[in-house]
């Protein structure tokens, strides 16, 4: 698969590959470097291991990874809104966002560390198919916000990552189950394709 023509590469043509739970593994700075060797044993020059930054990991280096990723809705911030959200199910106990306050904040954000650094965003996220009345919920959610964040994104990575390191990561292009897809619905159509072909345009 790693040699395959058309996986991601980065870095000269490194493939690039991503852990999302690395406190789950048990010593995963020496399978990194299992990994590597037998990806240059098997003809492989190097792999890139990018740790996903999720359940409160932040520093690639502590785990022998190259580099992190944001996973949105890891990591972001925003006020709790729900008293605000007419028309709740009484039982819902669960937690709603603001959407438009998540972009902000995290257009505001920079990389104040040593280590190498993508950035990622999200569509939208509503988890209710998942965790019923408990489910988290970031609300005003729109492709035109999400255009906003992808352009503050790109911007981001073509001024501070070298011109073979211009990744942005989005989460994700199915996520049903979480109300977070790129793929086109009957609702916004292919608006979230189309904000991102925009966003990509943008110079």
């Amino acid at each position: 698969m790693l040699k395959d023509s058309r996986y991601i590469c980065i870095e000269d043509g490194v493939p690039i590959i991503l852990i999302y739970r690395a406190e789950l593994f048990p010593d995963l700075k020496n399978t990194v470097k299992f990994w590597k060797e037998k990806c240059q044993e098997n003809g492989i020059k190097d792999l890139h291991v990018c740790m996903v930054q999720s359940f409160g990991q932040q520093d690639p280096e502590l785990h022998g990874c190259d580099s992190a990723v944001e996973f949105p809705p890891h990591g972001v911030y925003a006020a709790e809104i729900s008293n605000q959200i007419k028309g709740l199910d009484p039982e819902f106990d669960g937690n709603i966002y603001n959407y438009r306050e998540v972009v902000e904040r995290n257009l505001r954000k920079k990389n104040s560390n040593d280590y190498k650094w993508f950035r990622g965003a999200m569509l939208s996220w509503d988890n209710t198919a998942r965790r019923k009345k408990s489910s988290n919920i970031f609300f005003d959610a729109s492709p035109a916000e999400y255009e906003k964040w992808m352009i503050g994104l790109i911007d981001y990575t073509r001024k501070f990552n070298r011109k073979d390191n211009q990744v942005v990561f989005v989460n994700a292009w199915n996520e049903w189950a979480e109300g977070t897809h790129l793929e086109p619905d009957t609702k916004y159509g292919h608006g979230y394709l189309e904000a991102t072909q925009r966003a990509l345009n943008v110079r």
